[in-house]
């Protein structure tokens, strides 16, 4: 029940943001397989106004809300959400540079992933990746660190083909090459996005 309320929370925010800064929907996606991102089935929703940006994302377990200044260069956000029952926060900066794109983006957890204890936070995670996109193809590499595991390696590619005007679906495919247990694992996913 508490983690339905967290979610109603993220959402009343997300939709009163939306409002007061007059922002609108530049894109939405759905998201199956798995990635560094995204587990299970996940849904996105991104929307801007000429100099801000707000985005949402949520399945079953988890929900995050990101916030903040956006340019065609860089985006420096604010990001709140809930994993498993637990509210977590952090910022994101993210670059871009032609057809290369970094992204930084670190939380922290008041108590452990199930079990919210308000605390002081402790480090969660903390996500650097690299893109460089020729399109159709877009080849990345992150390192994802999670809690005080070992960091995750995984190199990927992803592949975007436009259906119409406003659709596009995307397969991927990301190799953990060594998780926070020390073993390694494909991860394969795929998405349908729309632009208005």
């Amino acid at each position: 029940m508490k983690r339905y309320f967290l979610f109603f929370v993220l959402a009343l925010f997300t939709a009163l943001t939306v409002q007061a800064e007059q922002l609108n929907l530049s894109q939405a996606e759905l998201n199956t397989g798995k990635n560094p991102f995204f587990s299970s089935f996940d849904a996105k929703m991104t929307f801007k106004s000429p100099n801000r940006i707000l985005m949402m994302s949520f399945n079953n377990i988890r929900g995050n809300t990101r916030f903040g200044y956006h340019s065609q260069k860089a985006n420096v956000l604010a990001t709140c959400g809930i994993q498993e029952n637990a509210p977590w926060f952090g910022p994101e900066v993210d670059f871009s540079w032609k057809n290369i794109s970094t992204l930084h983006w670190f939380g922290w957890i008041f108590g452990d992933v199930g079990h919210a204890k308000w605390e002081n936070p402790k480090f969660f995670f903390a996500l650097n990746a690299l893109y460089i996109s020729v399109k159709p193809i877009t080849l990345s590499y992150t390192i994802f660190h999670y809690f005080d595991g070992k960091p995750n390696n995984i190199p990927g590619i992803s592949y975007r083909r436009t259906i119409n005007q406003n659709f596009s679906w995307a397969i991927g495919a990301d190799y953990n090459i060594r998780d926070s247990e020390g073993k390694s694992k494909p991860m394969f996913n795929i998405g349908l996005k729309y632009t208005p």
